[in-house]
């Protein structure tokens, strides 16, 4: 059955073809189960979800696999919408995109989407084209704090608008609309932050808080409308990350882009059990400027932490 696929190979006189016939053979057996199937699925009036929670929850479903997705949302407004996604070994890919589809939090109390992956490997999902409007968070991207060996990788948030996110209530402020923990390798290219606030405690709120092992990130050509706070904050060996030709609307409290970390020689309240470190390596391209970790504070870049010898220890 095999022989027109080796016309040319004389797999039984000669050793090294032989060696070479073994090895195609294992190739062309293993090919059918490498190759990933394709689903495409449609959210909305035309399509076969009523709602992006359920096309993931039929994605996630699937025992065969590797699997490449694509979800088109349908122009319209999805009110509601919080989703944890823990993407199977099965997902190899999954790409979320709509134009003038509008995902509504409503109460500014809600995430939009929580993707955990916590396994050392590339998520690889796609969000792109799509409004995020009144959410406490609009994306958090978890990896392990703890351990850095556990991150995930390889998203790509592109062209969302951000309207209206940040927490409204007294007692709970946000901290970010889109949150990194030990995740890498990112793009973040192409949003626009408008009405980025907490009510009460709205200093601690970022419109991109990279934390915790968050690291080759890239983050290029964002437009954040933000009334206080730092737009930009990096924390704990948070490095080599890449960000330029953002545009922001409003003076930051500190910078544009600040670092810190909880050093426990020096603050009572660090939750981390094996301690911090500071974001090294990092680069900051703004209005003609360059800043690095570790430079003078300026309008583009300032280091909140207290000057330190190294990393902060571990609990006792």
């Amino acid at each position: 059955m095999l022989k027109p696929l080796l016309p040319d190979l004389d797999c039984h006189h000669d050793s090294a073809m032989a060696q070479n016939c073994a090895l195609l053979l294992i190739l062309l057996l293993l090919a059918p189960a490498a190759q990933a199937r394709e689903f495409h699925l449609r959210v909305g009036p035309t399509g076969e979800f009523p709602s992006l929670s359920s096309a993931i929850e039929h994605l996630v479903a699937q025992k065969r696999g590797p699997v490449d997705a694509r979800i088109n949302v349908d122009p319209g407004v999805y009110s509601g919408e919080s989703i944890v996604l823990r993407p199977p070994d099965t997902l190899r890919s999954l790409s979320i995109a709509g134009e003038k589809a509008v995902f509504d939090g409503i109460a500014n109390q809600a995430t939009f989407l929580r993707l955990i992956g916590i396994v050392g490997r590339p998520t690889r999902i796609s969000i792109s084209g799509i409004t995020i409007r009144r959410y406490k968070t609009a994306i958090l991207l978890y990896g392990s704090r703890e351990e850095r060996a556990r991150w995930n990788s390889d998203n790509v948030i592109r062209g969302i608008a951000f309207e209206d996110i940040g927490a409204r209530a007294a007692d709970s402020p946000s901290t970010a609309v889109i949150g990194l923990f030990n995740s890498r390798r990112n793009t973040i290219e192409g949003n626009t932050f408008v009405r980025v606030y907490n009510t009460t405690g709205c200093g601690a709120m970022h419109a991109l808080y990279l934390a915790h092992f968050s690291s080759e990130n890239s983050i290029k050509r964002n437009w954040v409308e933000q009334p206080c706070g730092d737009p930009v904050r990096l924390r704990d060996a948070s490095d080599n990350n890449v960000a330029e030709n953002n545009g922001f609307a409003n003076a930051a409290h500190h910078a544009y882009f600040t670092e810190w970390f909880c050093d426990r020689r020096r603050q009572a309240n660090c939750t981390k059990l094996s301690g911090e470190c500071p974001p090294l390596g990092n680069v900051f391209r703004q209005d003609g400027m360059t800043a690095r970790s570790g430079d003078p504070p300026g309008p583009v870049y300032a280091n909140l932490s207290a000057p330190s010898t190294g990393c902060s220890p571990d609990h006792p």
